[in-house]
């Protein structure tokens, strides 16, 4: 097929390859609709790479259940790595894939890395795209990526793996339909009549070159047509040959060529030089998807049961010989041989799990209790299990419930108590993530009545604990240490360092929230954090650092945060723990949001709300973070998305769920002047704030209860800006929200100074893209007798498109000098710790990762001028 309209997407990749000696490797992503050339493209590109450059090509298979880390597997073996099956068992999925990675970086030239279609990928090989696109320019690797992005999943799956990249890591090569004038030039060269030609493609240049191909008769009346026309003008062998092939997404492996009808070897050769079929990595496949499926969208059901079945009778042994299970299932599944599919599909699902391919094991599980025939529930316990284990890994929560709900009752008939109790832990930890803490209560109590009069065990220790952690989010943190110190008793008792790391965890937690005792809570927690790594507890040390994270940002020491969250998300990568990444998602964009950087925010927290299933307080804290930033914008969505929000946060009875949601939503008030908040929820924040001490958020409440309300409520230990704003000390608070790197708190605490800092704050709101807030701000520095109220953004903002503050663009001026953070403090008269938060604002705002970047990068958008 001719490439035409492609020469400007092909000049981005080989001046890509040209880069990576003096600029490192980079991740390219071709997207596109189905037939738009993406192939075709990639082909004539690696075709013509430079002398001594070595590529390597990775697929995804359209099967009804992907192959985990398929693409991974086709280049281990073109890269001639060791991918033996006691290999791979030997190692973690961390350690697999660092083994896999490191063999590119250390590679001394160039070399091009393709995976093709990930649109049909398994959520392992998706895990590794991600692995390696972040470690991308450690390599001299071109990492090339092809994607169907016109559907919801391959959507899903790209913003998946971009969002956790940075912009200058990655470069989109979005390929665009024919123009009408080259369908028409194609056209005329074959005497069609471009116009309807083009109409009937749309431009899509396999349809295009279908229709005008010399083994068509003609333009028919739609594109289905053209393919099928071929289809039926071909001899018995070759249609027969064809009809086999539809039914096979990743096509025929040479290897089984010898079990084929001897006839169809002739077809073969015959349409191989037709190019209507291809040879592609041993393997027999139409050249393209569109062409398979729509000869395989022609047949009757009946046809279809028969050619599968022929293919697992012809196919089978050896199928099962090389491993190939997935394929086994297909086929099956689709010639209705029910028992086939129950036999392997647990066995794939292992697999899939081992491989860290999660929802695809889910999937598998499934199959297999749908395709038990009429086997009892009895027999189908242990699948149940496995079901509802893999739903919980991969946040199907409610889904992962029923089934558990299931085990539990088949179980308990068999009265063993502890059986029964580790059931009811599960599910209180399911309710729990599903946010009902009604249900999540009773059935901790449960375990603890089944479990009381019992002997110390493992199972004991863990529902003490389980239930001390219910307490620790229900903010009853008398409670919380009770059943926390029974846990560590039973612990140390049997000597169970999970026990002991789980109930320190809690017991920190809730002491950390506690103003009077955050030191003895972080003491705890690090000491629980201390154990879990000693002991190599994978699942503790993640936990434990995921609420050291979440205690860091409550009392707002966001570098701290930010630093230990770079180094969970590394450490559970490595290790393939992957059930507490959207909570971690949902606290960087906290951190973003509470830092100024809100755009970011804004953009992890739609990510979490629109593509991905989430646990309840996941989802209640991105569209928190979402209504917030709506509110302050002037979205008119922020109301409707604030009482939504509000429903689902005091369902939770949780203080940490519903204090960021009802401080919102006094801001709201404050703003809008309407009420949203009833006596009665009012009633229970009252009640919450008076069990947990805790200064930063109560402090926050009360003051933006005060602005919406005209009310004042006493907070025990005020948290020091607030406090200096009730002693007026305006100066005080705003150097500290400075210092802490709170813009937009600093903005708010100006608006109650002098008339000077009233106009500063309300610069500081626009330059941040408060609109709202902006307007509100107006008419109160209005009231307030002030009249010469400065108009527009600054000139410093407007010349800058990443809207840096005045301040930052002093900083970078000075990065640009090659200063370093003390002596920027000197110059402009701030603290280092200061200038640090500049910089990191100015990095997050300037989408890079180093100061030498953050400078280049300014120079390039024209916020500073180039010094020779």
């Amino acid at each position: 097929m001719q490439l035409i309209e492609r020469e400007n997407d092909l000049l981005t990749l080989a001046s890509g390859i040209k880069k990576i000696p003096s600029e490192g490797g980079h991740n390219y992503i071709i997207t596109g609709e189905a037939g738009i050339g993406k192939t075709m493209l990639l082909n004539h590109f690696l075709n013509n790479l430079p002398t001594g450059v070595k590529f390597y090509i990775g697929n995804c298979d359209s099967l009804s259940t992907p192959r985990p880390l398929s693409p991974i597997i086709d280049l281990a073996m073109q890269l001639k790595i060791d991918w033996s099956e006691p290999f791979v068992n030997s190692l973690s999925r961390g350690d697999l894939f660092n083994h896999f990675a490191q063999d590119l970086i250390n590679k001394r030239e160039p070399v091009v890395i393709v995976f093709e279609d990930i649109h049909w990928a398994d959520e392992a090989t998706i895990d590794y795209i991600k692995f390696l696109a972040r470690r991308i320019s450690k390599t001299r690797c071109m990492f090339i990526i092809t994607c169907r992005d016109t559907d919801f999943e391959g959507d899903r799956i790209l913003s998946s793996i971009l969002s956790g990249l940075p912009s200058d890591t990655y470069t989109r090569v979005p390929l665009k339909p024919l123009s009408q004038t080259a369908v028409s030039r194609l056209a005329e060269q074959k005497g069609y009549d471009g116009e309807n030609l083009y109409l009937l493609t749309n431009g899509n240049p396999f349809f295009v070159h279908e229709i005008i191909a010399n083994y068509s008769p003609g333009v028919p009346a739609n594109v289905k047509d053209a393919v099928l026309t071929v289809f039926r003008h071909q001899n018995d062998a070759t249609k027969n040959l064809w009809e086999i092939l539809s039914v096979i997404p990743d096509g025929l492996k040479t290897k089984l060529l010898s079990k084929i009808d001897p006839k169809w070897h002739e077809a073969i050769e015959t349409c191989l030089n037709a190019k209507i079929l291809i040879a592609n990595n041993d393997k027999i496949q139409f050249k393209h998807e569109l062409y398979r499926r729509t000869i395989e969208e022609s047949f009757s059901p009946i046809k279809k049961i028969n050619l599968h079945k022929y293919i697992l009778e012809s196919f089978f042994e050896l199928l099962k010989e090389t491993g190939e299970i997935e394929k086994i299932i297909h086929h099956a599944k689709n010639a209705n041989l029910d028992s086939i599919v129950y036999e392997f599909a647990p066995i794939a699902a292992q697999q899939a799990s081992i491989a860290g391919a999660h929802l695809e094991a889910s999937k598998l599980y499934l199959t297999a209790i749908k395709y038990a025939g009429k086997r009892g529930e009895t027999e189908l316990v242990e699948l149940y299990k496995s079901y509802a284990y893999e739903c919980y890994l991969t946040n199907q929560i409610t889904e992962a419930i029923l089934y558990q709900t299931n085990v539990f009752e088949l179980e308990r008939l068999q009265n063993d108590m502890e059986d029964t109790a580790s059931n009811l832990l599960f599910l209180s930890r399911l309710w729990r993530l599903e946010g009902n803490n009604v249900k999540t209560e009773k059935c901790a109590i449960q375990a603890i009545e089944m479990l009381k009069d019992l002997p110390a065990s493992e199972v004991k220790g863990m529902a003490f604990s389980n239930f001390s952690e219910v307490k620790m989010y229900s903010a009853n943190t008398l409670e919380c240490i009770e059943w926390g110190e029974k846990a560590l008793a039973i612990g140390r008792e049997i000597n169970d360092n999970v026990i002991i790391s789980h109930a320190l965890n809690n017991i920190g937690s809730a002491l950390w929230r506690q103003t009077k005792d955050t030191a003895k809570g972080e003491q705890f927690l690090y000491k629980s954090l201390s154990i879990a790594f000693e002991h190599n507890l994978e699942v503790d040390v993640e936990r434990a650092q995921t609420n050291i994270i979440f205690s860091l940002i409550i009392v707002k020491e966001y570098n701290k945060a930010r630093s230990l969250l770079t180094e969970n998300n590394l450490y559970c990568e490595q290790r393939n723990l992957n059930t507490s990444k959207p909570f971690t998602l949902y606290l960087e964009a906290r951190i973003l949001l509470e830092t100024g950087n809100w755009n970011e925010a804004d953009s992890i927290a739609d990510n979490l709300i629109k593509y991905q299933v989430h646990p309840e307080a996941v989802r209640i804290g991105a569209l928190t973070i979402a209504a917030v930033l709506k509110l302050r914008k002037g979205n008119p969505e922020a109301e409707i998305c604030l009482v939504t929000v509000k429903e689902m946060a005091f369902k939770t009875k949780e203080y940490q769920i519903i204090m960021p949601v009802v401080t919102a939503i006094l801001e709201y008030e404050w703003l809008s002047g309407k009420t949203l908040l009833s006596a009665k929820e009012l009633e229970t924040c009252f009640n919450l704030i008076a069990r947990v001490d805790c200064g930063t958020a109560n402090s926050e409440f009360a003051f933006w209860f005060y602005k919406s309300r005209k009310t004042k409520l006493a907070i025990k230990e005020p948290y020091t800006p607030y406090k200096y704003i009730l002693e007026n000390k305006i100066t005080n608070a705003v150097i500290f929200w400075d210092e802490l790197g709170c813009p937009y708190e600093k903005a708010i605490t100006l608006l109650d100074g002098d008339e000077e800092n009233k106009k500063t704050g309300l610069m500081e709101l626009q330059e941040m893209g408060a609109t709202a807030i902006f307007e509100k701000a107006k008419k109160i520095v209005r009231a307030a007798g002030i009249r010469r109220i400065p108009r527009g953004k600054r000139a410093s903002t407007i010349s800058n498109p990443a809207h840096l503050t005045n301040r930052e663009i002093e900083v970078l001026q000075l990065l640009q000098t090659g200063r370093q953070n003390k002596e920027i403090a000197s110059s402009l008269f701030i603290s280092a710790k200061t200038v640090d938060h500049h910089i990191s604002s100015i990095l997050f705002k300037l989408d890079v990762n180093s100061r030498n970047k953050a400078v280049a990068e300014a120079v390039k958008l024209g916020i500073l001028q180039q010094v020779n």
